[in-house]
C-alpha cells in the first residue's frame, strides 16, 4: 500500500517532516512551512527555501554582492518585520511595512543632517513595525548585542535597499513578506 501525506490525505508524500515525524508531500510543506509547522532549523527543506527564496529576492530587485556583503543587516531588519508580523497575527500588510521603511530612512536623513526628528504613523502597524527597524538600526549603529557595527550611510542603503526590493515586488504582483518570511532564520544573527 503506498503512503499519503499526513497533512493533505491525498498525495504521495516525498519528503518526511522532522517535526510531524511523519511523511508530507512537498506541497503541504511549502504551505506549511513555519505557518502551522513551527519548522525545525536543522530541516534541509527549511534550508532549501530559504536559499530559493533569497534568489528570488535578489532577482526581483537585488545585488547579489549587496546580499553577501550586508547579509546579517538585511536578514535582521527582514527578521524583524517578520517577527512582528507573527506578533500581529499576519495582519500586517505590505503598504504599511514600506510606510515604516520609508519613516524610518526620513528618521535617519533627517539625523544625518543633524535633525532630530522622528517621522511616526498613526497607524499602529506602521509604527509598530518602524521601531523595530529603529531598534535593529540603533544595534547595528552601536554595534549592540554582538553586531556588525555599520556607519549610518550604510544602514540607510540597507533600508533603500529592502525599500526598492518591496517597491518592485508589489509592482510586480510578488509579496514580498512572504518571500521576507521564508528567507530568514529564526532569530537576529549576532545576539
Amino acid at each position: 500500500m503506498e503512503e499519503i501525506c499526513v497533512r493533505c490525505g491525498g498525495r504521495s508524500p516525498r519528503r518526511f517532516c522532522p517535526v510531524l515525524r511523519e511523511p508530507i508531500c512537498s506541497k503541504c510543506c511549502g504551505k506549511s512551512r513555519n505557518k502551522t509547522i513551527r519548522c525545525v532549523e536543522e530541516c534541509q527543506h527549511l534550508a532549501e527555501a530559504r536559499t530559493q527564496a533569497l534568489k528570488r529576492l535578489v532577482n526581483l530587485a537585488g545585488d547579489n554582492r549587496f546580499e553577501v556583503k550586508f547579509f546579517e543587516v538585511l536578514h535582521n531588519l527582514r527578521m524583524t518585520v517578520v517577527k512582528i508580523r507573527a506578533r500581529a497575527n499576519f495582519n500586517l500588510s505590505e503598504d504599511e511595512v514600506l510606510e515604516a521603511i520609508d519613516n524610518v530612512l526620513r528618521t535617519q536623513r533627517a539625523l544625518s543632517r543633524g535633525v532630530i526628528y522622528e517621522f511616526r504613523s498613526p497607524n499602529v502597524n506602521t509604527q509598530m513595525v518602524m521601531e523595530g527597524l529603529m531598534l535593529v538600526v540603533r544595534w547595528h549603529k552601536d554595534g549592540e548585542k554582538g553586531l556588525r557595527r555599520l556607519e549610518p550611510e550604510e544602514i540607510t542603503t540597507c533600508l533603500e535597499y529592502l525599500q526598492r526590493q518591496g517597491q518592485v515586488a508589489k509592482e510586480k504582483g510578488v509579496k514580498f513578506l512572504e518571500l521576507w518570511a521564508n528567507s530568514v532564520g529564526g532569530k537576529l544573527l549576532g545576539s
